[in-house]
């Protein structure tokens, strides 16, 4: 398996391995981190626990999962985990199919290490603000956030995100001619 991918702001590492058309990987959690309400249209996930002990928010019903335990996420379902224990939470997850899940996980973590957002998700600058509304956009058909508030619902997040994202390219594109 490949080098962990640190991402300070959600508190963990993680590492992937395709296997044919999903995504499999670990997850290391610190106490107090976790992965904020999101849904993927069109993925299943499957989450087990190694060591620790995690909370899973499944639309809204949650769970303390413990070493051994696992939760089935069907595609469409909102969801979110975070490590309520005191010591690191390890984790293991398949996702089918892949899809581009795993270049949405890679750019999400780069964005974090480059503070471009806050722990709460809140963009730290105006670049920051077009650079996830680009990053949004790009992957609206594997991950669809919907955290933290006031994010804009689903629905109405292609109508916010869309025209922020293609500002963005024009941006960049007359900073290239300059």
């Amino acid at each position: 398996m490949p080098e962990w991918i640190e991402d300070p702001a959600l508190k963990l590492r993680m590492r992937f391995e395709r296997l044919a058309e999903d995504l499999a990987g670990e997850v290391e959690v610190e106490p107090g981190g976790g992965i904020g309400k999101h849904f993927h249209p069109r993925q299943d996930e499957l989450w087990t626990v190694r060591e620790g002990k995690a909370r899973f928010q499944l639309g809204r019903s949650k769970r303390l999962l413990e070493a051994g335990e696992e939760v089935l996420v069907p595609a469409g379902v909102r969801h979110a985990l975070k490590n309520v224990g005191d010591r690191t939470a390890r984790l293991r997850f398949t996702i089918k199919p892949a899809l581009e899940l795993e270049p949405f996980l890679l750019e999400a973590a780069a964005l974090n290490r480059e503070r471009k957002v806050t722990s709460f998700g809140i963009p730290t600058s105006f670049g920051a603000l077009l650079d996830g509304a680009t990053f949004i956009d790009r992957y609206k058909d594997t991950c669809v956030l919907v955290f933290p508030p006031p994010f804009p619902p689903p629905a109405l997040q292609p109508l916010a995100f869309a025209p922020l994202a293609r500002l963005a390219r024009r941006r960049r594109a007359s900073q290239g001619r300059q």
